[in-house]
């Protein structure tokens, strides 16, 4: 019974660690530095004119 516990708990805590995880990728994901992108796009095209 007790090693049966201790899979349950085990299961659980993989579980809330993935979800964690999870939410840490999409937040990370919707702060995207297009801003940057773009000017370094714009400074290359500058410079490949010159």
């Amino acid at each position: 019974m007790r090693s049966l516990a201790i899979q349950r708990y085990s299961v659980a805590a993989a579980t809330a660690a993935l979800a964690v995880t999870m939410a840490q990728a999409l937040t990370l994901n919707l702060a995207f530095p297009i801003q940057q992108i773009q000017l370094a796009w714009t400074l290359t095209r500058v410079l490949l004119q010159l």
